[in-house]
């Protein structure tokens, strides 16, 4: 009786793993591939010296580009007029005010798309450790497989409170902080 109690035990053990394995498997699938396309919008803060720039933000990504938008607003919020676009696609594409001088960088889109699939080939090892490690690049996710911290040499990229909060660090200095009013997965 206690070899079938044990045998029973350990089948029902280990028939418990692999559904927790499986259901891992399809939360992680889940949770990487909603990046494909989303939109946030949120207020982003800005240090520069012993300034602090206040303005809203709309990031948006789907399949074929991704969009950067900040918006100044103006004294009191009055006039909400278009500050910096970034567009990115097969290009990069940069339109800012005459006041903001950026120069142009190589990136395009397919860069950020292989990326993700990078990490779904090596999702069973971030479901084991909740780590994700390329180069000078690390990547630590919550227990529900959502981003959490992004290392890449001196930068550090917070998500907190449930992706309430996106803030870059260099040298453990705030270069910036989203404030996310709304996130939204699947819809462009």
């Amino acid at each position: 009786m206690k070899k079938i109690l044990l045998f029973t035990l350990f089948i029902f053990l280990l028939f418990s793993c692999s559904i927790n394995r499986i259901g891992d498997n399809n939360l992680f699938d889940t949770k990487i591939t909603r990046w494909h396309n989303f939109t946030l919008k949120g207020i982003i803060t800005v240090n520069y010296k012993q300034f602090q720039f206040i303005k809203n933000i709309k990031i948006s990504k789907n399949q074929s580009s991704l969009s950067l938008n900040i918006f100044d607003g103006g004294i009191w919020g009055i006039s909400n007029q278009m500050l910096l676009s970034v567009r990115i696609d097969s290009l990069l594409h940069i339109k800012s005010s005459e006041i903001l001088k950026i120069p142009t960088f190589d990136i395009n889109l397919e860069k950020i798309d292989n990326f993700i699939q990078e990490l779904q080939r090596n999702k069973n090892l971030i479901i084991k450790t909740k780590v994700f490690s390329h180069n000078s690049l690390k990547i630590y996710f919550s227990q529900n497989y959502d981003f959490r911290k992004i290392i890449y040499k001196d930068f550090i990229l917070l998500f907190e409170d449930q992706y309430r909060w996106i803030k870059l660090y260099k040298k453990n200095k705030l270069l910036f902080k989203i404030e996310i009013d709304n996130l939204n997965f699947g819809e462009n």
